[in-house]
């Protein structure tokens, strides 16, 4: 999966699961936000996804910290930006992210 596409999927993961949250239960909102943190990781080296799915865990987390502490939109915005740049970082060293090259 390109980057661009990984990073729509990561900056969309935490709104998405509210809005499907608000239109429908809570259960469902978090399987799309958890279906979109796989999306970000499917293609990935197994250790790199492992980390963006940890992380991605991680940043869900904080949402709701957020969300508590100050305000919902509050909380998506900044966890949202958190797992995109969590997920560009980890593209972009990942081993899958590099071009492959002629063995010798």
């Amino acid at each position: 999966m390109p980057l661009g596409l990984r990073t729509l999927c990561a900056l969309a993961a935490f709104p998405a699961g509210w809005a499907v949250r608000e239109a429908t239960s809570g259960a469902l909102g978090g399987i799309v936000v958890l279906g979109l943190i796989g999306a970000c990781a499917y293609g990935l080296a197994r250790r790199d996804a492992v980390r963006v799915v940890v992380l991605g865990i991680l940043c869900f987390v904080a949402v709701h910290l957020i969300a508590a502490l100050t305000a919902i939109y509050a909380g998506l915005a900044l966890g949202a930006l958190a797992f995109a740049a969590v997920v560009s970082v980890t593209w972009r060293s990942s081993s899958s992210a590099r071009p492959a090259t002629r063995a010798s």
